[in-house]
């Protein structure tokens, strides 16, 4: 149902896949986007900032749920 991409830049871009266009951007990261994972029921997205911080995302409502702060050692992925 969703689609999403994220990049070197802060956004997060995300497509609903009825069309062909973004459909918003999700915006709270500071530096770029390293990851991203939609959760199987497709509501949720997980994402990783380049800083190490990962937020989650209610994509419905197109808010920000819960922000972790970098533990101190670099994040290479995240999974859902």
């Amino acid at each position: 149902r969703w689609c999403a991409a994220g990049g070197l830049s802060n956004e997060i871009h995300v497509w609903d896949l009825s069309s062909s266009r973004p459909s918003w951007k999700l915006l709270g990261h500071e530096n770029g986007i390293s990851d991203l994972k939609i959760t199987k029921d497709g509501n949720t997205i997980l994402t990783l900032g380049i800083d190490g911080s990962v937020r989650l995302w209610h994509l419905p409502t197109k808010s920000e749920l819960l922000t972790l702060a970098n533990p101190g050692e670099p994040i290479q992925c995240i999974a859902v």
